[in-house]
């Protein structure tokens, strides 16, 4: 009785022996590796001074936004253009439009239609760059007299070198006029150049005369019409 007493305490000793080696053995934490994964997850956030520094989308847009874009000075209406851009303006019709106005006229109304001819065949030549046959065809001249000329009776019948069989215009020698920019005035939707011609080298004792031009945007974008052209006195 005795061992069969002492056969089972044993038994039961190795039993619970046994199961505690199947228990899970906890090994010592790896102190490097957590610190290494807590640097990371703290290095992908910005720091406050990044953030405060870094520009916000709506800051761009105001920067953007007081950005302002020069004006089209050929097609920009005269009042709407800065004092710089108007001299730019005056500069340009100086030496593109002035030098292609011929006679002297205080309404264009009243121009004839030779010197309207002229006018335009030099504009082509000055302002488009343009001496082709199409340029001095009939139909694409009458463009032109709309555009510089609007109010004015053109009869290219009355143009001696017109030839109707062809409806088109004969070329004419260009003119070598010079002048002086004197100065320039805008008055609401108006710019008027003041300007003389050059002394004549051949004629010391000639007088140089002043004239005014004035010109306004013209219905068809980038283009300039005549409003007047007058002598404004004579200089010794």
């Amino acid at each position: 009785m005795r061992q069969a007493f002492c056969f089972l305490i044993s038994t039961l000793l190795a039993l619970s022996l046994t199961g505690c080696s199947l228990l899970p053995i906890e090994g010592p934490v790896d102190t490097d590796t957590a610190s290494q994964t807590v640097q990371s997850s703290q290095s992908v956030r910005p720091s406050d001074d990044e953030t405060s520094d870094k520009p916000s989308d709506s800051d761009s847009d105001v920067n953007s936004s007081d950005k302002t874009e020069p004006n089209d000075i050929l097609k920009t209406p005269l009042a709407q253009l800065t004092a710089e851009e108007q001299e730019q303006l005056a500069n340009y019709l100086f030496e593109k439009y002035i030098p292609c106005s011929y006679g002297i006229f205080s309404d264009a109304k009243t121009l004839s239609s030779a010197s309207v001819w002229s006018s335009v065949e030099a504009l082509n030549r000055a302002v488009d760059g343009d001496e082709s046959e199409e340029s001095r065809k009939l139909e694409n001249v009458l463009k032109k007299v709309a555009i510089y000329y609007p109010d004015t009776a053109f009869d290219p019948a009355k143009v001696r070198v017109y030839d109707p069989s062809t409806k088109t215009f004969a070329p004419s020698p260009a003119d070598t006029w010079e002048y002086v920019l004197l100065s320039y005035a805008v008055t609401e939707d108006e710019i008027t150049i003041v300007y003389e011609n050059k002394p004549d080298t051949n004629d010391p004792d000639g007088n140089t005369q002043q004239y005014a031009t004035t010109l306004k945007n013209s219905a068809t974008a980038g283009y300039f019409t005549f409003v007047s052209t007058v002598k404004t006195g004579a200089v010794g």
